[in-house]
């Protein structure tokens, strides 16, 4: 992952970015993402993602690092809307959840509509002049 190495540079951009491409160019691998638990051995392993399955909420990813604190990458698919959020920076993960969950509510009705790759604005590799359209938030 190249974390947490001090040259190491990711931005929320990239991480929007790679969690939209995820499910743009692996379609057949995305439904892991979505996964509550799974066993191997003798143990289970639960996902972090607390907001798995709550409002459309599909899970990508979640960390801690202290350079980035606790992070969530995750998509949301509900009444044919599509929205990738992407949480970095925060120094608890309720804090994370509470923050990613306000946005998901804010958000997913002014999202696009339609078929998640018939509206996507990843561009394919190689492909110039497309965009990724982001929204920014400014804390309350």
């Amino acid at each position: 992952s190249g974390l947490p190495n001090a040259a190491q540079v990711t931005t929320v951009r990239d991480q929007a970015v790679l969690g939209t491409a995820i499910y743009q160019h692996f379609p057949k691998y995305y439904a892991y993402f979505q996964t509550r638990s799974f066993n191997y051995g003798k143990r289970s392993y639960a996902n972090h993602n607390r907001l798995l399955g709550q409002n459309g909420v599909d899970g990508i990813k979640t960390g801690y690092i202290n350079a980035a604190g606790y992070n969530l990458l995750t998509a949301v698919r509900t009444d044919n809307r599509h929205l990738v959020v992407v949480g970095f920076g925060f120094n608890k993960a309720g804090d994370r959840d509470a923050k990613v969950r306000s946005l998901v509510a804010k958000y997913t009705p002014k999202a696009r509509k339609g078929g998640y790759l018939d509206v996507a604005m990843i561009p394919t590799p190689g492909r110039k002049g497309s965009v990724v359209q982001l929204a920014a938030v400014d804390d309350d």
